[in-house]
Formats: C-alpha cells, structure tokens, sequence
C-alpha cells in the first residue's frame, strides 16, 4: 500500500508540481483505507460463497404405505379388525334406532312391538363387543374379530337362507338386501382366517 501510494503521489507531483506533497499523500491514504474497509468487508461474504459446503440432506423416504396394504394378498390385522368393528358398530347404531327396519329390509314379515323389543336390546351386547375388541391388540384382536364375524354369519344369514339349524329366517328373506349380510360375513370370516394362518 506504501509503495502504490508513493507512486501515485509522484505522478501526481509530476503533473501537478505546485500542488501540496503533503495533501496528496493524505488523500490517497484515505482512499487505500476505504477500498481496503470495503474489500475487507466483501471478502468474508464472497469467501462464505466460495467455500463454504452444500450441505446436502437427503431424506429418508419410504414407500408410503397405503391404508388397505396387503400382506400375501390379505389385509394387515389392524386394518381388519377397524374394518369388522366399524361395520359391527353401525350394525349396533341401527339395533337402537330402526330395529323395524333391519327386519323389514331382510324379512318378509310384520314388525312386532316384542320383535322391535328384542332387536333394540341387541344393540347393548353388539356395541360391548365392538368397544372390546377395539381395545385387544394383534392375534387375540383377530381372533376374536373372526369369531364375532362367523358366528354371527352361522346365526343370522347363513342360517336364514339355509336353514342351517332347523328354523332359519322363520320368514321369507328380501332380495338383494339380504345378500349384504351374507356376503359381508362370508369376506369377514376369510380375512380373519387368511390373517391367522399368515401370522
């Protein structure tokens, strides 16, 4: 700095013999000083940028899992069991609000007031044995999933279309209504048997 300084000074002097050495080399001191202050305070965001390290973050991501995600083409034992109390549960909803109508929906035959009596009261044990298994975990949830599903199918629909105790429906059954009932036990019943001999 010294030295550019020096030069400068003497080319100005050179050009300009009458003007005052001394104020000369003040000035250019004080213009060094600035570009020195401005470059140092550029260096340390241009040398930040220069060198500093992308740092790179990968993330870890994973297949997402789909909700109805099989394992060896049957449904996890989780989502079987939401799926067997969900449908147990509006199954109880609907012992309590419209009894008449689970009978008339499946049955051709006239509601009671001791029929409506019975189907209303099916709704108390039903939602027990919903609240139940919601709070079982793994094989004994499954388990006891299947058990509601096909013991109800044997009691209820199997057995009103095929009479499979001795007494059936006592009436004759609507159709296609009663093959809800049915089929939906009938799939319930082969999850739950695909799962346990899966696990």
């Amino acid at each position: 700095n010294t030295d550019l300084c020096h030069h400068l000074r003497v080319s100005v002097l050179h050009a300009n013999p009458h003007v005052d050495s001394s104020k000369i080399t003040m000035n250019f001191s004080l213009l060094l000083l600035a570009l020195c202050a401005t470059a140092s305070s550029a260096l340390p965001r241009l040398h930040s940028k220069a060198i500093a390290p992308t740092v790179m973050v990968q993330a870890n991501v994973q297949p997402a899992e789909s909700a109805l995600s099989l394992r060896g083409g049957f449904i996890e034992a989780e989502l079987y069991k939401k799926i067997v109390c969900g449908a147990f549960g509006l199954y109880a909803l609907q012992f309590l609000v419209t009894p008449e109508k689970l009978v008339t929906d499946h049955f051709d035959t006239t509601v009671t007031p001791s029929l409506k009596f019975w189907v209303r009261g099916t709704a108390v044990p039903t939602a027990v044995a919903v609240y139940g298994l919601m709070n079982l975990e793994g094989d004994a949830a499954t388990k006891g999933c299947l058990a509601l599903s096909a013991g109800v199918g044997l009691l209820y629909p199997w057995n009103a279309k095929f009479n499979l105790i001795g007494e059936g429906g006592g009436a004759p059954l609507k159709y296609p209504m009663h093959y809800v009932p049915e089929v939906l036990m009938a799939v319930l019943t082969v999850l739950g048997v695909g799962i346990l001999a899966k696990n």
